[in-house]
């Protein structure tokens, strides 16, 4: 199910890493699991960067599906989840969330 509160933290996310202030990666997921208003049993994610490609979305769900960690997110029984995505000079920041209620 798609949920606007796992979007919002997951653009923040996207948003911080496009503008340097964290690097590209899961640095601080603790605290973005802390920020989810409602009760999770579980909480995953998924950080894709991409740039000078022909497509930056087929190319960030192609990674995550050729990646063992990535694709056991995306095959999870997670309940809720949202991505974002922000794009700055052609480069593009991805962030999955994941979270099971």
């Amino acid at each position: 199910i798609w949920n606007d509160e796992l979007y919002k933290i997951a653009m923040e996310h996207s948003k911080n890493m496009a503008e340097g202030k964290v690097p590209v990666g899961h640095a601080g997921f603790k605290d973005r699991m802390n920020k989810v208003p409602f009760f999770v049993k579980s909480f995953s994610e998924n950080v894709a960067f991409n740039s000078n490609c022909g497509d930056p979305v087929e190319t960030a769900v192609i990674g995550w599906i050729n990646s063992p960690g990535h694709r056991k997110n995306l095959l999870s029984a997670s309940t809720h989840c949202a991505i974002a995505v922000y794009c700055i000079c052609g480069s593009y920041y991805f962030t999955q969330l994941f979270a099971l209620c």
